[in-house]
């Protein structure tokens, strides 16, 4: 596991991916890049390409300045197992954001700023693209609107789900075609219809 959390790392060093070219082929397992003292502020499709052939399977990104995720940002890491990419500043994603994560079973986005109704879209089928998921956790999202009816109709996988928090409201029919062994945490939500 390498932790460069609470490090003195220049975003510049991190966001121009001089610190990851060390670990071309490591052993490395986990990737700790939260709360920098210099954020990262943006990742690129390529960002973590010369990952590509480690074995990484947890990346940690949490409390950055990250406001958007590139279509196939991810793509080089085919072995992750856990994205954390929770209280960010993340404002934009697209449908293809987690492009190439066959093997991730939990995804983190808590805090999730999105503004405009295209967002939820964008969330909920970025999401359904990840049919192997077990763990989503939503909690405090930013923004408002309606999960669309069978939302996570795609996650048969999916074990834990955790929308707590938020302002979203949702209908009976988000949660069809889901395991019954779920558990879904809804506390202190501020509307459900």
């Amino acid at each position: 596991m390498l932790d460069l959390t609470h490090n003195m790392l220049s975003t510049g060093i991190l966001d121009r991916l001089e610190v990851f070219n060390a670990f071309k082929n490591s052993s490395i397992k986990t990737l700790k890049l939260s709360r920098q003292y210099f954020p990262l502020n943006f990742i690129t499709n390529i960002t973590f390409r010369p990952l590509q052939h480690t074995l990484l399977e947890e990346l940690h990104l949490t409390d950055n300045n990250l406001t958007s995720l590139p279509d196939g940002g991810f793509q080089w890491l085919p072995h992750l197992i856990l994205l954390d990419i929770g209280k960010n500043k993340l404002f934009r994603l697209t449908v293809n954001a987690f492009e190439g994560l066959f093997s991730l079973r939990a995804l983190y986005m808590d805090h999730y700023h999105g503004t405009e109704s295209t967002d939820i879209d964008n969330l909920h089928e970025a999401i359904n693209n990840l049919s192997g998921l077990e763990k989503l956790s939503l909690r405090e999202l930013k923004m408002t609107g309606k999960i669309p009816p069978y939302a996570f109709g795609k996650l048969g996988s999916l074990l834990y789900l955790n929308l707590a928090q938020n302002r979203l409201s949702m209908d009976s029919h988000s949660f069809t075609n889901l395991s019954i062994y779920l558990s879904i945490y809804l506390s202190d939500r501020k509307s459900v219809v």
